[in-house]
């Protein structure tokens, strides 16, 4: 029994920081496109890019916020890999006074 409760938290830490990393990589790179360096501005319904690869990266973004904004799945997951991390963090540092 003590084996499954350990495996079942080693699995949400691993959805928990996977989904920390998407929001964090979607933040970055909202703020690439939107803030103009890499993509213009969305003008007449599209989406120009310098590059293929940055066209599909705003199609994650704007699937990131769009999920987020209609079920709070994403960045509520993405909150919570945030507190398991400073958790993780504090008890790292305790352990080591």
């Amino acid at each position: 029994m003590r084996l499954l409760g350990r495996s079942i938290l080693w699995i949400v830490r691993i959805i928990l920081y996977g989904s920390l990393v998407g929001g964090i990589a979607a933040l970055v790179v909202g703020g690439l496109i939107w803030g103009g360096i890499v993509c213009e501005r969305l003008d007449e319904g599209g989406l120009s890019c310098m590059s293929p690869v940055w066209l599909d990266l705003a199609d994650y973004v704007g699937l990131y916020v769009a999920l987020s904004m209609l079920t709070s799945m994403p960045a509520s997951l993405a909150i919570l890999g945030l507190f398991l991390l400073f958790a993780d963090i504090s008890r790292l540092a305790a352990r080591k006074r």
